[in-house]
């Protein structure tokens, strides 16, 4: 993450944020973490990580987060869900469905794939020899 927000300053990108709903619990936690999670969203693009979403490859993904930078979007949500997955409210208000696996994988991994991604997009925007494709 860190990183990420020290290579990135140079496109544009200023911090990366995770945000955990630890208090959402039963079956509408899916529900609750997607209502919360639209609360606390600030301006910009909502892109909901799903198994079913669009395979984006990692230079179609660093395409994209420079158009939103360049677009003047100083913030994009990401959103992985939990074990039970998105509510439908978080599933109608994303402007994208992202899909890292067609494979279900559990959120900390999902996580951990997405911000090497961000590190791996902002590599490739800037040129560095990180990405090898």
């Amino acid at each position: 993450m860190e990183r990420a927000e020290r290579i990135g300053r140079s496109l544009g990108l200023s911090a990366v944020t995770v945000r955990e709903f630890a208090e959402a619990t039963g079956p509408t936690k899916a529900a609750l973490e997607g209502d919360k999670l639209l609360q606390a969203k600030k301006p910009g693009p909502l892109v909901v990580l799903d198994e079913n979403g669009a395979p984006w490859s990692s230079a179609e993904f660093a395409a994209r987060l420079q158009s939103w930078l360049d677009a003047g979007h100083p913030n994009v949500c990401f959103a992985i869900g939990g074990a039970d997955g998105h509510g439908e409210a978080i599933k109608a208000a994303a402007d994208h469905t992202m899909s890292l696996s067609a494979m279900t994988l559990p959120h900390l991994l999902a996580r951990a794939i997405l911000l090497e991604q961000l590190y791996r997009a902002v590599t490739i925007r800037l040129g560095h020899p990180y990405h090898r494709a």
